[in-house]
């Protein structure tokens, strides 16, 4: 039977390797995108780079859809901006950050958010797309356009301001 010393010895060994281990799958900060909320719209940042930034004067369209997921669903918001129909920039409700701009969303929409929630609720583990506001005289959003998440996005994509 190993006496207190011995014990002593090997918890701090297995501790030590128990700490390791934590370390290799510890979330660092930021390490998962997150939103930088300005008063004119949002920057996404994801592992502590810049990927694209909204100003809520350029969106021209905004849709709403669901994400499946293995137990529940991720609503997600999407964003033309300008003149550009053919691709969407995208949030999802798990990104920090998105509950400070939920009140911008809805007043873009002129309240279609949250009002047509249960549109994009029901059913359960379906897509449900949502168009959920357009600017007057805009391009009409694409019918399958480009989503593009929290990835960074090549220059020739970004939005031109």
């Amino acid at each position: 039977m190993p006496n207190r010393h011995e014990e002593s010895k090997n918890r701090s060994r297995i501790w030590s390797v128990f700490l390791q281990l934590l370390n290799v799958f510890r979330r660092t900060p930021h390490s998962s995108p997150y939103l930088v909320v300005k008063k004119d719209g949002f920057d996404v940042i994801n592992r502590n780079e810049y990927c694209w930034s909204l100003k809520w004067d350029e969106v021209t369209g905004v849709v709403a859809y669901k994400q499946a997921q293995i137990s529940t669903d991720l609503i997600c918001f999407g964003f033309q901006i300008g003149t550009n129909a053919d691709t969407l920039w995208c949030i999802n409700e798990d990104i920090p950050g998105f509950d400070e701009v939920v009140g911008d969303i809805t007043r873009i929409t002129a309240g279609a958010w949250p009002n047509r929630f249960s549109d994009i609720a029901v059913p359960p583990f379906e897509f449900n797309w949502t168009e959920l506001w357009n600017a007057p005289n805009s391009i009409p959003i694409a019918e399958n356009p480009k989503l593009l998440i929290w990835k960074k996005i090549p220059n020739d994509l970004l939005p031109t301001r």
